[in-house]
């Protein structure tokens, strides 16, 4: 397995070029032995084409280095954090490339709580499956059917955020193809709302949208929940750890503003939420400023004190659900959010505080020195590195520079009064990257 394979989030590359099942396999070995050679592992799936074959090849390797593994079929990756969090597993997989194309395959491997494999721990993993320093013992390969349980958790969860269930709520659901599809709409039909779904069949082509749930891909949920009349609509990715949601106009609601919506729920179970530091300043003014903490993209969601933690592009975690993001139990957070204010979203986004946010994607092969040559831009204003992030702050105007940690693009998020500031300012940050590049637009 390349170094590239073991990527800065998860453990992915494109089949068969990047990873196959020999690869698989080595990795099940390695995770083995990252367990100690023992335990009850639990492993998940998604839809994709490789990921039969992968689920079998994982749990081959777990069980050859002596695990004793529980396969669950198709999973959410939360689902898997559940179980291991909750259910007394000792460590999890779920077989996913997330939010990645069609020929994408990978696994996201969990800890003995539930979180994801993250700076040395993964450093841990990736050591031993190159070393191939592996330690063979007889374990077992056993079926269970979990959903049921994930099923029971997420409401019970919701039960404790929320006095009232969801009746008189119509909701859309997009899963996108993926995997939600079995157990979102489920989930919130229990918990009495009426449901409609599009592209809710499991495919491996993702025929209808891409896995991944931006504003661009969503035009079919948009539509549906405008002539449907529904209260609001949601789009998960890939392996559902994403949620981003339609108000009942049918019109995408940032991810900022879900943010600082949730945030300032959240602020009932704890003294301060987690937000990446590319969010936007608005979150801040809604929930106040010295309660939030930063992290970097990518990082986990909770330190263990906070109960909240989310990204502006759909991550978003309750640590009293399980230490990893779940879309299935935001769609229920923000449902109940309806019930519990008694309004309708776009209400609830007009009160927030009124920004102009600009999300661009620069896209270079050498985005690392872009940023480097970003920090030491001339400006009227101030510069400086905080975390992962470059911001530049100027009288009107707001931006925030990282690399992204999964492909050859820079990202940009630009903020504040004035749109024509706001352009100047992008442009002279791309004059600083370098090599031919385009830009890719996300507007928001």
């Amino acid at each position: 397995m390349t170094d590239e394979l073991f990527r800065r989030y998860d453990i992915r590359g494109k089949v068969p070029e990047e990873i196959n099942s020999e690869k698989i396999y080595r990795l099940g070995r390695a995770l083995a032995h990252f367990y100690n050679n023992t335990g009850n592992i639990v492993v998940g799936r998604d839809g994709r084409e490789s990921s039969p074959r992968f689920y079998r090849q994982l749990s081959k390797g777990l069980k050859d280095g002596g695990c004793t593994v529980t396969q669950v079929g198709i999973a959410t990756t939360d689902m898997i954090s559940y179980m291991v969090n909750k259910k007394n597993f000792d460590g999890g997989a779920n077989i996913t490339a997330s939010h990645m194309p069609p020929n994408f395959g990978g696994v996201k491997a969990l800890d003995q709580t539930g979180k994801i494999l993250h700076g040395k721990k993964k450093q841990q993993l990736e050591k031993l499956y190159k070393n191939q320093d592996y330690e063979s013992a007889e374990g077992e390969i056993r079926q269970k059917d979990l959903g049921r349980e994930y099923i029971n958790g997420v409401i019970a969860r919701y039960n404790q955020i929320f006095e009232d269930d969801l009746k008189g709520l119509k909701i859309v659901v997009d899963p996108g193809h993926s995997v939600s599809a079995p157990f979102l709409p489920e989930i919130l039909v229990e918990l009495g709302a009426e449901v409609e779904t599009v592209n809710e069949n499991i495919h491996h082509k993702f025929p209808e949208r891409s896995p991944e749930p931006e504003k661009e891909n969503i035009k079919s949920l948009k539509k549906r929940v405008e002539s449907s009349d529904a209260d609001m609509g949601v789009a998960t990715d890939g392996d559902a750890d994403r949620a981003v949601f339609v108000n009942e106009k049918g019109e995408y609601i940032p991810g900022d503003h879900t943010l600082a919506l949730l945030g300032a729920k959240y602020l009932e179970f704890s003294s301060k939420i987690i937000c990446t530091i590319n969010s936007s300043g608005l979150i801040e003014e809604v929930v106040g400023k010295d309660k939030v903490k930063h992290v970097e993209v990518g990082d986990i969601l909770t330190d263990g004190e906070t109960v909240f933690g989310g990204e502006p592009n759909g991550h978003l975690m309750d640590s009293n659900f399980t230490p990893y993001d779940s879309g299935c139990l935001f769609t229920a957070v923000v449902a109940g959010l309806l019930i519990e204010k008694d309004e309708r979203l776009s209400l609830m986004q007009e009160k927030l505080p009124q920004r102009k946010i600009s999300k661009k994607n620069l896209e270079t092969d050498q985005k690392h020195e872009a940023v480097n040559k970003i920090e030491d831009i001339e400006t009227e204003g101030t510069v400086n590195r905080k975390l992962d992030t470059v911001i530049i702050r100027k009288e009107q105007v707001e931006a925030k520079i990282r690399s992204s940690g999964s492909e050859p693009i820079v990202r940009v998020t630009l903020e504040g009064e004035d749109e024509e500031e706001m352009e100047k300012l992008l442009e002279r940050i791309r004059s600083k990257v370098p090599g031919n590049h385009k830009t890719v637009s996300k507007t928001v």
